[in-house]
Parts: structure tokens; sequence; C-alpha cells
């Protein structure tokens, strides 16, 4: 009799292993991360870690070698270094003596938004999983800060207005529910040198859902190279021959 309860103890298995919640947690600190695994045990996707050199694998003469081609280029990156300082002083002076003259135009900042920065990542993550994502947390603590009055006012402006666009985006594609943690707070200061941002996001999705949305992506993988007949493939390829003039 107990074999017959094996079937049904593998078909538990596998229901309860589809219902495991997975999480993928994006967060901006000082940069764009995102880990993706089970509730307190997450793997790290982004940022990329740095390849470190094991010693071990080389030798002495292999080391000798790698330490002499470093220094060779910390010494051309110095060089370069230099020179771009020297340029870079060349052209502040003549940009003084511009300004003697007349009052250069005012440029708008290069600087990079938080929300520019951060949407890029949440974008592809919902666009993947649209309709399939629960949120758990959303926290965007920003404080804007600058240099200049009007360059403050500005990103506060574009801050703003991004992360509006943000939540409508992820009240459209996932399950949202303002049951769940929300603090929404960006505010400008005029005394802070530099942005500061606390920014972070948690969905939650089932094993399951990742399952068919894999399946998903690759029967539209296979529907996209099957479009490619033999037929249309070899009309390419065909030259058109030229005819001659008699």
């Amino acid at each position: 009799m107990t074999w017959q309860w094996i079937p049904l103890g593998i078909l538990l298995f596998f229901v309860i292993l589809f219902l495991l919640p997975i999480s993928i947690r994006i967060a901006y600190l000082n940069e764009v991360a995102l880990w993706v695994g089970l509730p307190g045990l997450y793997l790290p996707i982004l940022p990329k870690k740095k390849k470190k050199i094991n010693l071990r694998r080389f030798s002495a003469e292999k080391y000798r070698k790698l330490r002499e081609k470093d220094r060779i280029a910390r010494e051309a990156k110095k060089q370069k270094d230099l020179e771009k300082k020297r340029k870079k002083k060349a052209a502040s002076a003549l940009k003084k003596q511009e300004k003697a003259k007349k009052l250069p135009p005012e440029e708008p900042t290069d600087e990079p938004s938080v929300i520019s920065l951060i949407m890029p990542v949440v974008g592809s993550v919902l666009n993947t999983f649209a309709g399939r994502l629960r949120v758990k947390v959303v926290r965007m603590d920003i404080t804007v800060g600058g240099s200049d009055a009007a360059q403050i006012g500005m990103m506060y402006g574009i801050i703003s207005q991004g992360a509006a666009y943000l939540m409508e985006l992820i009240a459209q594609k996932t399950k949202f529910s303002r049951a769940y943690k929300t603090m929404i707070q960006v505010n400008a200061d005029f005394l802070l040198a530099k942005t500061r941002a606390d920014v972070q996001f948690i969905f939650r999705l089932r094993l399951w859902d990742l399952v068919v949305t894999a399946v998903k992506f690759l029967i539209g993988f296979i529907k996209e190279k099957t479009k490619q007949t033999p037929e249309n493939t070899t009309a390419s390829t065909k030259t058109p021959v030229k005819e001659v003039a008699k």
C-alpha cells in the first residue's frame, strides 16, 4: 500500500516547489543593484563582481611580468591624467578670457538623475514578468542637492515627475496594493552638496510564474526563428543577373 503514496508524494513535492516565493530586489544607494532569490537568501546579479587575480596560478616570472605590465599601465595613466589636467587648465584659462569679454550661456547639467539610473532595471523586470509580480516594498527617499539653486530646482522637477511615472508603471504592471510598505518622499535641500537617495523595490512571484515566463520566451524565440523559411532565405541569397546589352 505504501507504493500508492509515492506518486502523491511526488505531486505534493512539485506543488510545494512551484509555490515557492521568488523575490526580486532592486536598490540604489551609491549605484544600482539587483538581487534574485528566496526571501533572506539573495543572489547578486548587479553590479557584476570584478574578477580577482589568483596569484597561485602564476609563477614568479609571470608575476614579475604582470607587475611590470601593471607599472607601465599606471605610468601611462599618470601621463594621460597629467595631459588631461594640462588641457583642462588651458581650457579654463581660455574660458576665463572669454568670460571677461561676454557672459557665456547657461549650460544644462549632465548629471543623470537617480530615477533615470534605476528606471531601465525596474522597467525590464516589470515588462518581463508583467501581471505576475506582487509588490512587497516600494521606498523612494530622495533628497535633491547640488551647487546651483536653479540646477536643484530643475533636478527636483525631473525626479518628482520620474517617481510619479514609475509608480504608475508599477501599478499597471503588477498586482499592487497600498497595504504593502510604501514610502515615497522627494525633497530639495539647497544646503546639500550632492543628491542623497535611498531607493528600494522588492517584487515577489511564484516559481511557477518564473517557469511559465521562461516557456513563453522559449516559444516566442522558436517562432521568431521559424519565420525565416528556406524559400525566403534562398530567395534573398540569389543575386540578380544583369543582362548584357548587345
